[in-house]
């Protein structure tokens, strides 16, 4: 008697487990179908500069002005390193991007 019991299949373990059986399948083609969708690692790399540029603006438009903290994303892309200068000199290097061309046409696309 007890083999006849234990011999019992529980209806709904069962479908459970098929349904968790059927998922995990189908989840595993899905990612096979689009695991050519992903970016080349140089396109990847890429965004991550971007979105790691567009992290520190916005950390530093907390503590300092929305111009300066674009300038020090500018000089960042740039190579240059502008932490250490003072007031002066970057509201200088500041003067002379705003003087550019590329500023102006810039401005006049808004």
């Amino acid at each position: 008697m007890t083999v006849l019991q234990e011999a019992v299949v529980d209806e709904e373990e069962y479908l459970r487990f098929r349904m968790t059986e059927r998922f995990s399948e189908l989840m595993k083609a899905l990612f096979d179908a689009h695991k050519k969708d992903a970016l080349p690692d140089e396109q990847a790399s890429v965004l991550d500069e971007i979105k790691t540029g567009y992290q520190s603006y916005l950390a530093n438009k907390e503590t300092e002005t929305a111009q300066r903290a674009k300038f020090a994303l500018l000089a960042k892309q740039l190579g240059l390193n502008v932490s250490k200068l003072t007031d002066e000199k970057t509201s200088v290097l500041m003067k002379a991007l705003q003087d550019s061309d590329l500023y102006k046409k810039a401005r006049r696309r808004k």
